[in-house]
């Protein structure tokens, strides 16, 4: 039986998600966890490490899209067991537990938004900017040169911004004129801040965007490697479609060949504490790509 690319369905539930159809994203989602655990058992059984985790990676999205969908039917009990669920599958991989903090900022962001008083929107604001600032420090801890840190990055300006505009509107409520002008100043100087932020990073601004990877969109031109922990070694799968070449792991020379679909495993003596990059080379098209993969406490 052959089984469909779960990069193909991750792609179509995406698409789903831009037109607001998030019953239908989250059908996909499940789809697209189903198909990696397959993959990961069958054909593709080389990179099953990799593919087990994006099935998870999919279940957790998968209940974000329901939990947004419910959230817009005004079932919010619902809504919030749904995006309970999801920070405790994010929390569970070994590779996406920084998505459990943004995904809740997300969710706290678009509730601020909506909220009349402009206190009680400042408040929740503030608590948006830390969600993000939690999620950004996770994501760090493993890669600080990682894309998605200057998409946290954006949407740290963004809530920055709408946080000291509901300020400016709170003290022009009780009459504060002049400093609410300055926080207005301030939030229009943070606000084109995260427009040029959006941009740089291929995001439309003020769009709150629950679903930041893009892994799907990178494993149809390169090679991708996503690496995990073991014992006393190091497990490096290759989920994208061109051969690559491991340079260094650590600053050591490796020099090994990974083809699409296949791993290889590194020994993890000697290595000092700290962040541990990668770097490895599409064969196709020579690109080099350096990565952070874990850090050794």
């Amino acid at each position: 039986m052959q089984i469909s690319d779960p990069f193909k369905i991750w792609e179509e539930a995406l698409s789903f998600d831009l037109v607001g159809e998030f019953e239908s994203s989250a059908r996909q989602f499940k789809e697209a966890g189903k198909s990696f655990f397959d993959s990961g058992t069958g054909e593709k059984s080389g990179v099953g490490k990799a593919f087990f985790e994006y099935s998870w990676l999919m279940d957790a999205f998968a209940a974000v899209q329901t939990a947004r969908s419910l959230k817009l039917q005004s079932e919010y009990d619902l809504s919030l067991q749904e995006f309970t669920k999801a920070a405790e599958i994010f929390r569970s991989t070994v590779h996406y537990g920084f998505l459990s903090a943004y995904v809740s900022g997300c969710a706290t962001l678009e509730t601020a938004l909506g909220i009349e008083d402009s206190d009680e929107e400042f408040e929740a604001l503030k608590s948006t900017i830390a969600l993000f600032e939690q999620s950004k420090l996770a994501l760090g801890f493993r890669d600080e040169r990682h894309p998605l840190v200057n998409v946290i990055d954006s949407m740290i300006k963004y809530s920055i911004s709408e946080a000291l505009l509901a300020e400016s509107k709170g003290l022009a409520h009780r009459g504060i004129s002049e400093e609410s002008q300055i926080k207005l100043k301030q939030s229009k100087s943070l606000e084109a801040e995260h427009e040029l932020f959006a941009m740089k990073v291929g995001k439309k601004p003020r769009k709150i965007d629950y679903l930041p990877l893009e892994d799907w969109k990178r494993v149809k031109s390169t090679g991708y490697v996503i690496s995990f922990p073991e014992l006393n070694t190091i497990w490096f799968g290759n989920v994208g479609l061109n051969t690559v070449i491991v340079e260094t792991f650590a600053n050591t020379h490796i020099g090994r060949v990974i083809e699409p679909y296949q791993n290889i495993s590194c020994a993890l003596d000697n290595i000092s504490k700290g962040r541990v990059r990668i770097v490895y080379v599409d064969e196709s098209d020579q690109k080099r790509y350096d990565e952070g993969c874990l850090s050794v406490i």
